[in-house]
């Protein structure tokens, strides 16, 4: 969603329009943006530049990712050409920006992959992967100081890998093992704590210290009765709530937060639930 030209962005798997642009304002949807002349391909995760270009993970035989300018009015313009070292896999783990690259991180090793991006001109030379590769990625957050990637093989031990990130690329690594697979992370807007969100075992929300690209010891999990099975989340701009979408109901929870000791208690659930399950839950400013 981009705040200043107050429209929303959504994706999906219809083809006629699987990226959506809507105008937003206090009291909900307006009318729809113009589609894109060039038809994007069926669309997963969605990421935002500080340009405001978007970024949209596909599965490999509709071409890994893809990323868009934005009009004036935020509806989507044209379509960056494809980079040098174009890669071909599921992006299932997802994109994000810094002020110095796009990533994509995708099934296939070495799972995550940086190239320059400037918004407006579009991408440069792809950096160097990184020395030490994580697993099949499920999940990514992305800071100025640090990139963080989920992977998961469906096992016991399903690694975390964070790399320290600079303009020269990746730097040391480090890794975090947990019992299920992280499908969902984000990282708060102070850079001090992490949440990931888990498919199963314990907890379908815990969180963590972080400092830089250094994963530090749990504070806690989300106050769930049972498990219903974290697929992501997203803190709210000034840290004092996170939202946790999930695969079985309640769907969506939002819960206070607090930067120093983790989550708080659990808001009362929508009157109304989602349908079916939340993946990516974002919060959204007029």
């Amino acid at each position: 969603q981009s705040a200043v030209k107050k429209t929303v962005y959504l994706s999906g798997d219809d083809v006629s329009s699987p990226i959506a642009a809507y105008a937003w304002s206090a009291s909900w949807f307006g009318v729809k943006r113009a589609n894109p002349v060039d038809t994007p391909k069926p669309a997963g995760a969605v990421a935002i530049s500080s340009g405001g270009d978007i970024g949209v993970g596909h599965t490999a035989a509709n071409g890994t990712f893809s990323v868009w300018a934005t009009n004036p009015d935020g509806s989507i313009g044209a379509k960056y050409a494809s980079p040098a070292g174009m890669i071909s896999s599921n992006c299932f783990g997802g994109v994000g920006f810094n002020a110095d690259a796009f990533f994509a991180a995708v099934d296939d090793s070495p799972y995550i992959h940086a190239w320059a991006f400037t918004p407006g001109v579009g991408f440069g030379t792809k950096y160097a992967n990184p020395a030490t590769y994580s697993a099949r990625a499920r999940s990514l957050a992305v800071t100025s100081s640090a990139v963080i990637v989920g992977g998961g093989w469906n096992t016991s031990s399903e690694p975390v890998v964070s790399y320290s990130w600079s303009a020269a690329g990746f730097g040391a690594s480090a890794v975090l093992y947990l019992e299920k697979t992280p499908y969902g992370m984000s990282i708060n807007n102070a850079g001090t704590a992490i949440v990931i969100t888990t498919g199963s075992g314990t907890g379908s929300a815990l969180s963590y210290r972080l400092s830089g690209a250094t994963l530090g010891v749990a504070i806690n999990t989300m106050p769930y009765t049972g498990n219903p099975q974290g697929q992501g989340a997203d803190f709210n701009k000034d840290d004092s709530l996170v939202a946790v979408g999930t695969h079985l109901t309640p769907f969506i929870t939002v819960a206070n937060w607090n930067n120093a000791t983790g989550f708080g208690a659990k808001l009362a659930a929508p009157t109304s639930l989602p349908g079916g399950s939340a993946w990516r839950p974002k919060f959204v400013y007029t």
